[in-house]
């Protein structure tokens, strides 16, 4: 199959689905109520944080913390929750983009917190849910991160690392 000839709106390179996909434009990106992204990312990160660093300094904490902070990023990921733009803005701008916003601020958010492969696993376990409550999505696909998350995976993880 060909490259098309339809030329790509002029949006920053994240918003275009192309292999090696950066950053630029992510963080930038202004949600349906006027928030901007790197503004909820670095506030759920500080949340996550904070909730670590108790974590650790309870004395009964023996994995470190880890745990809890999986729990507490778990809660914070779940459909419908607080970085579920698809589901929260539905009808006010594209689902798309939100979606791929939030797929951003997910592997943003844990990176350099939690392990890279945890947050795999979790979006992984997302796209299995949304096709077990989808009899259109694709079955054969259900165990590994949709398309939209893996397109953003790597310059998220590289774009929250960078966080303080």
């Amino acid at each position: 199959m060909g490259k098309s000839n339809v030329a790509l709106p002029d949006l920053p390179p994240a918003w275009n689905d192309t292999p090696g996909e950066t950053s630029d434009g992510w963080p930038d990106f202004t949600l349906p109520d006027g928030q901007m992204l790197k503004e909820v990312i670095q506030q759920q990160r500080t949340d996550l944080q904070n909730a670590v660093d108790r974590a650790q300094s309870a004395p009964d904490a023996l994995d470190g913390g880890l745990g809890y902070a999986a729990g507490h990023y778990l809660a914070m990921a779940r459909p419908h929750g607080p970085i579920d733009f698809k589901n929260i803005f539905q009808g006010q701008g594209d689902p798309d983009r939100l979606g791929k916003a939030g797929n951003f601020a997910y592997y943003a958010i844990g990176s350099g917190i939690l392990p890279d492969r945890m947050l795999d696993a979790g979006a992984s376990a997302y796209n299995l849910y949304k096709t077990m409550i989808d009899p259109k999505k694709r079955h054969d696909v259900a165990l590994s991160a949709d398309a939209s998350a893996t397109a953003v995976r790597d310059a998220a993880l590289a774009y929250g690392a960078a966080l303080k």
